[in-house]
């Protein structure tokens, strides 16, 4: 019994710790959402100062995620001249 639940452990935490490591390697603001259609997205994405958005599925659920950086952050990641 104690194998099954080994198993069961193992398969429940692999697909997590894919989505974590996708989500951290990519430079994406991802939001969650109950329904992700394009055109919404772009402009929640642009509202907010990001250059585009996208519809993903990040470890089962639909997401809203913003390309890059907002313009109101590039300042700060920038180096002095």
């Amino acid at each position: 019994m104690a194998c099954s639940k080994k198993a069961l452990v193992v398969f429940l935490a692999v697909p997590l710790l894919m989505a974590l490591l996708a989500a951290t390697v990519s430079a994406d603001l991802c939001g969650q959402v109950p329904h992700c259609e394009v055109n919404q997205c772009e402009a929640s994405c642009f509202v907010t100062g990001h250059q585009g958005g996208t519809c993903k599925l990040i470890g089962g659920a639909p997401s809203c995620c913003c390309a890059g950086s907002s313009s109101a952050s590039i300042g700060v990641h920038q180096l002095p001249h």
